[in-house]
């Protein structure tokens, strides 16, 4: 806008898109020594801000404000002081309007007490910059210093009559203190000197607001955790996370995101923790509160369960957790789960109390040890007979001991005793069982129990021939034995009736007997194999 001049009780005109302010400075003289005087101004029917209240026995001085939002659409509007207390005199009062960038006072005012309660003419035009909005200044016109954000300013003469002096005011930013600079000090410190520090009113940086906090709910006894707050308005390195109104560790994210460090030591205590952002000035101030709930942490008290067997079936005896408040568990693996074979494996509780307005949910977990179970496999005993080549076949074993739809699908037999040559005499053989295959076998500490296998002796056909049929007494006859496998060993006994003609013994399978002696008539001729180790006897037909 253009710089104005005139009461405020005048019009002008209002330009938007910067902050501005409305600042009213309030110089009260009180010479009977009472303090607590109240202060109230009002501007289009908006009650202004107190910024600033010195209440000494002598002097009170105030500043009060009005922002951007609360004066922009008005105009032709008047300034009301009003000011209460016993023996009170108004020694004077300033308005101003900020409106462009201004570094010196631009409007004074003169005469007795300061026209008293009359209206200033309106200071300005200013800008808002890094330094924020304040009030610059006001003094007599003997001299002035400057020390940091102070400027201290002599009076021509006493300071008990104030309106004799030359007061110059305004409303400063940038050029006037530095960033940052928060609480006024008006100090009359001698009769002739007073002390104006810059206040800054509305700063900057926009108000900080708060949206939502991540987590809300935390529980007491906690590590250290990491918060994220949203909302709008954060600025970088200026913008900080408070909780209870202390600053935290904080990392600016973006405008609407930042993350602060809550240390355990914030989550001792159960209860709700205000969450807000303080902008240091020049900025906005504080944001509007997010609840950090505290809850307390329930006890669960709850052992290693003692080792159990596969096949066991988790209950209660393992599942037995406790907790120090009424609640709900729920277990992870459930109750009637068979867990595998295996050392440490973890139990998981969640635990829900009933009461969680004041109580969190925890959780807890434990091991248990499953150690594997017995089975035994025993091979099944078989017998074969001498010269068969015997494979196993069928259901050749047992497994004892298989839990929880366990399979034993199949198992490596051995044994000598199958081969074809596998003798009678070195029977029984043993027939040994290994390498099972099938299904959850891992879980299983499994014995292996020989079977036997027994070879019997094979059977055998005796043929005995001669070499003629009919002779001539004291001619010789050769009879000749065969067996059917020429493997067989032995003796042959030769029978003419119940008269033994001979033995003889087995070659090949062969055997042969000549004889010249029989006597003149029919004889009936036959053969017995006595048998051996690996064969049956066997007799042979007769020849006639």
């Amino acid at each position: 806008m253009t710089g104005t001049t005139g009461n405020l009780t005048g019009s002008f005109a209002i330009s938007y898109g910067i902050d501005r302010l409305l600042v009213v400075l309030v110089c009260d003289y009180d010479y009977g020594a009472s303090s607590g005087q109240t202060f109230t101004a009002t501007y289009g029917g908006k009650t202004l801000t107190q910024a600033f209240l010195q209440n000494s026995n002598e002097w009170q001085t105030w500043i009060g404000y009005l922002k951007e939002t609360d004066i922009a659409s008005r105009t032709g509007d008047a300034v009301t002081v009003t000011v209460t207390g016993t023996h009170t005199q108004v020694r004077g009062y300033i308005a101003s309007y900020s409106g462009i960038h201004q570094t010196t006072p631009v409007t004074a005012f003169s005469g007795v007490y300061g026209n008293l309660l009359d209206n200033q003419p309106i200071g300005g035009p200013l800008t808002v910059n890094a330094g924020g909005y304040g009030i610059y200044g006001w003094a007599g016109t003997s001299g002035k210093t400057r020390t940091g954000d102070t400027e201290t300013y002599d009076e021509h003469s006493d300071v008990n009559n104030v309106g004799v002096g030359q007061f110059n005011y305004g409303v400063a930013s940038l050029d006037f203190a530095a960033a940052g600079t928060t609480n006024p000090s008006v100090d009359w410190s001698s009769m002739n000197s007073v002390s104006v520090s810059f206040i800054t009113l509305n700063p900057d940086n926009p108000l900080p607001s708060t949206t939502s906090i991540s987590p809300t709910i935390k529980t007491a006894g906690d590590a250290d955790f990491t918060l994220t707050v949203n909302g709008a308005n954060f600025v970088n390195g200026a913008s900080v996370v408070r909780l209870d109104g202390s600053d935290r560790a904080t990392t600016f994210v973006s405008s609407t995101h930042l993350t602060a460090t809550i240390p355990a030591s914030d989550l001792t205590t159960v209860g709700d923790k205000s969450i807000t952002v303080f902008t240091a000035v020049p900025g906005g101030g504080t944001s509007n509160a997010q609840t950090l709930t505290i809850k307390g942490a329930p006890t669960i008290t709850w052992g290693n369960p003692a080792d159990i067997v596969y096949g066991t079936a988790l209950s209660s005896t393992q599942l037995c957790a406790t907790a120090s408040v009424p609640g709900t568990f729920a277990y992870t693996p459930a109750s009637g789960t068979v867990l595998n074979a295996g050392d440490g494996q973890t139990l998981h509780v969640d635990f829900t109390p009933t009461d969680t307005a004041n109580y969190s949910s925890v959780s807890k977990d434990v091991t248990v040890n499953v150690t594997k179970a017995a089975l035994t496999i025993t091979a099944h005993s078989f017998n074969k007979t001498y010269g068969d080549a015997v494979a196993f076949a069928g259901i050749e074993f047992n497994a004892d001991g298989l839990v929880n739809g366990d399979t034993v699908n199949g198992v490596t037999l051995t044994s000598v005793g199958v081969a074809a040559d596998a003798k009678v005499n070195g029977s029984p053989y043993a027939v040994v069982a290994s390498a099972a295959f099938g299904w959850g076998l891992s879980n299983y500490n499994i014995t292996y129990v020989d079977g036997s296998l027994t070879v019997n002796k094979a059977s055998i056909d005796l043929s005995l021939s001669s070499s003629v049929s009919a002779s001539t007494k004291g001619w010789s006859v050769t009879f000749t034995a065969n067996v059917t496998d020429p493997r067989g060993t032995g003796t042959v006994t030769l029978q003419d009736g119940e008269t033994t003609l001979s033995s003889i013994t087995l070659a090949d399978g062969t055997g042969t007997y000549t004889v010249s002696t029989l006597s003149i008539g029919n004889h009936s001729i036959t053969a017995t194999y006595s048998g051996d180790a690996n064969f049956a006897g066997s007799t042979s037909s007769p020849i006639d």
